[in-house]
């Protein structure tokens, strides 16, 4: 409930009030006597975002006069307000705009799931964009080129993960060329791309042999990729980049679990960025 301001006006059954409350909604009113001769003007309204509205009472008496008076309504930016920018910044790398702020937050408002909101972001043309190119940067240090870039926005359009999306860029000759067009620097730059550490003797030994007998550079980044050191380096780093700290024992081994038997990276990070602790660090 609202109470907008008094009015120096004719009694109740005089007429009816109503409120435009600058938000796009208009709603009916009720003057309550305040014993000195006017009335206190009560309605109900819901601001889904912060700011300044300019509030318009206006009655209407039996007799056709109409009367009106203006303020102003500040509301303050309301938890899911800061929760909805703070995904912007880190699932789209920038400041809300104004409209789509201002959706994601009505959906918060009205009671959808923290979860469904990250996922509808994760899902759209401007995160899979930034997660393209993310993905040519850190492998291949370059940008996307067209081709490339329609293909794997494909990819993903049609239900690919992340997860498979670097393990194609991890296959192709172009990165093997990056890392030196060699055995031993394929070995060595997958390891570092995946597991975040260079790769040991044994396992260096292990996988330039294997590609001397012919085993494709694909079936060695795929499954370097989804071993127990890549897939915990994956979610050490979304606890890094997400809850900005190291992941703790359990979550680490109960995500990189899920992972292995079938979760996607985009299942974890829904699960990171709608948890409660990621929803109060938003709000600090």
């Amino acid at each position: 409930m609202a109470n907008v301001g008094t009015l120096q006006v004719g009694a109740p059954q005089d007429g009816n009030a109503v409120v435009d409350w600058g938000n796009g909604t208009t709603a009916p009113a009720s003057l309550i006597p305040t014993g000195t001769g006017s009335y206190l003007v009560s309605s109900r309204t819901e601001y889904h975002l912060s700011g300044l509205y300019p509030v318009t009472v206006t009655l209407t008496r039996t007799d056709g006069v109409r009367s009106s008076f203006q303020t102003t309504a500040e509301v303050v930016p309301g938890p899911n307000q800061d929760y909805a920018t703070q995904l912007y910044q880190n699932l789209l790398g920038r400041a809300p705009d104004a409209p789509g702020l201002g959706f994601w937050v009505t959906l918060l408002d009205g009671g959808t799931q923290r979860n469904q909101i990250v996922a509808g972001m994760e899902t759209s043309p401007e995160y899979r964009t930034k997660e393209i190119s993310n993905l040519y940067q850190n492998l291949l240090g370059r940008a996307p080129d067209a081709v490339g870039f329609g293909g794997f926005l494909q990819f993903l359009n049609h239900g690919g993960s992340l997860l498979g999306a670097e393990e194609i860029v991890l296959s192709s000759p172009e990165f093997f060329q990056h890392a030196g067009g060699d055995d031993v620097g394929f070995v060595h730059a997958l390891y570092q791309d995946v597991t975040g550490h260079d790769a040991d003797a044994s396992g260096l030994a292990f996988w330039t042999s294997k590609l001397m007998l012919g085993v494709p550079q694909a079936n060695v980044a795929g499954v370097v990729l989804t071993s127990q050191a890549g897939l915990g380096n994956l979610v050490a780093g979304y606890y890094q980049d997400w809850l900005q700290r190291p992941a703790d024992s359990g979550g680490l081994s109960f995500f990189t679990n899920a992972l292995e038997t079938g979760a996607r990276p985009e299942d974890l990070i829904a699960a990171l960025l709608a948890s409660d602790e990621f929803f109060k660090q938003a709000s600090v």
